[in-house]
């Protein structure tokens, strides 16, 4: 009997050894969207060059080795509950995580004492993280209004970029996961994991997964924020043993629309607070994982031994409407040689709260020249990021951060 295929459930593990599939527990099961396919795995048949007597003579081919992928979609819904105090990372993050390199969850939320200025405050309490992305206020304040910062000193506290105005005592500076690209070799390490696709009638276990890709998506007014994550695989088989439907819960955040936030760009070493009205932003993140082939694992075809990260990089791409003759901003930027940094606060609820943080970017691609969209007269400039000058810390060196609070 026939069964929908939209009723299934997704589970994962991280690995101690790579693609031991003596293993077959499963420990996580983070918020996905829409059912993870698994049609991608793959096994084929290798046809054999034999001598033959007749014209449709026919051999048996060999039975290839393992791999394929699949693909892995999930809600940007910012951390989930509250931000006031400490978090930990929920499972989607750390999902996210295991593609991009790294992810620093040390922020403590507190509250502010007193202001200096629009990027300088002190708090009451609290742990802050150099180079971390947090939140300030809420929406409506005169202030924060719950915008995305960057943490320049954690000890003074000074921000890379302004707020909107001075903020008031007693404002919440919410914590934030920070996503981040790890600058240095030690990027290359990949933590392999394990899935389990289940459903009311096939269900399959895969083993030794790897990252190969990240796709970010609905990050323009009123879209809801997504990323993809594809991954190869070294071994899978079909299984029996396991329950469905499951007894181990997802999560069940509720993603915020991209709508309240700001997109702030300005030079590199400039804090003072510059908006842009943006439209059709994108962003494109580059994840290089080559998968390591060889001898030694414990399934017969079973070819791939391991996989290395040799490089993320991303960009961000958007469109502004043309300005007067005389005021060409993005040209500017694209025949000059200022880097420039960019804060791109998506949504600003406490739970719910999406920002992405490029600290140190350059011009890439064609040259800003003004077209018709849709009628109106605009134009485009894409963005490369780079990693900062900052080395003392793996945050303060990403070239790119991913913040949910």
């Amino acid at each position: 009997m026939s069964q929908p295929s939209n009723i299934n459930a997704h589970l994962m593990a991280d690995e101690a050894s790579f693609g031991d599939s003596t293993v077959t527990t499963f420990d996580e099961r983070p918020q996905i969207v829409g059912p993870v396919v698994p049609s991608g795995l793959t096994q084929e048949i290798i046809p054999l060059a034999l001598a033959k007597q007749y014209a449709n003579q026919g051999h048996w081919g060999a039975l290839g080795p393992y791999g394929g992928s699949f693909e892995i979609t999930s809600y940007l819904a910012g951390h989930g509950s509250t931000c006031a105090g400490a978090i930990t990372a929920n499972a989607q993050e750390t999902m996210l995580s295991r593609a991009i390199g790294g992810l620093n969850v040390a922020q403590v939320g507190t509250t502010l004492s007193g202001s200096t200025s629009a990027s300088e405050w002190a708090l009451t309490a609290g742990t802050q993280v150099d180079g971390a992305v947090g939140f300030l206020g809420v929406l409506g304040d005169g202030d924060g209004e719950g915008q995305a910062f960057a943490t320049d000193n954690p000890a003074t506290f000074t921000s890379l970029i302004e707020v909107d105005a001075i903020p008031a005592a007693a404002a919440v500076q919410r914590a934030a996961s920070n996503i981040y690209p790890i600058e240095t070799s030690a990027n290359d390490t990949i933590v392999s994991t394990r899935h389990e696709f289940m459903s009311g009638r096939q269900k399959y276990n895969a083993w030794g997964c790897f990252p190969t890709g990240v796709s970010i998506t609905g990050i323009n007014a009123g879209e809801l924020p997504q990323a993809t994550t594809t991954y190869g695989t070294s071994y899978w088989a079909a299984e029996s043993a396991s329950t469905f439907p499951t007894a181990t819960s997802m999560d069940t955040d509720i993603p915020a629309p991209v709508a309240a936030g700001s997109f702030h760009m300005s030079a590199v070493g400039t804090a003072t607070r510059t908006l842009h009205t943006v439209r059709d932003v994108s962003i494109d993140i580059g994840v290089n994982v080559i998968p390591l082939f060889g001898p030694g694992m414990a399934n017969a075809r079973q070819i791939i031994t391991g996989a290395r990260r040799v490089g993320v990089s991303a960009q961000i791409s958007f469109t502004i409407d043309a300005e007067a003759a005389g005021t060409d901003t993005l040209g500017a930027i694209f025949t000059g040689s200022t880097w420039q940094q960019i804060m791109y606060t998506c949504s600003t609820e406490d739970g719910s709260a999406l920002a992405f943080w490029f600290p140190r970017c350059r011009a890439d691609g064609p040259r800003p020249v003004q077209f018709d969209d849709g009628g109106i007269t605009r134009m485009r400039i894409t963005m490369m990021a780079h990693s900062t000058l900052d080395t003392s810390s793996a945050l303060t060196h990403a070239s790119f951060i991913i913040a949910q609070s």
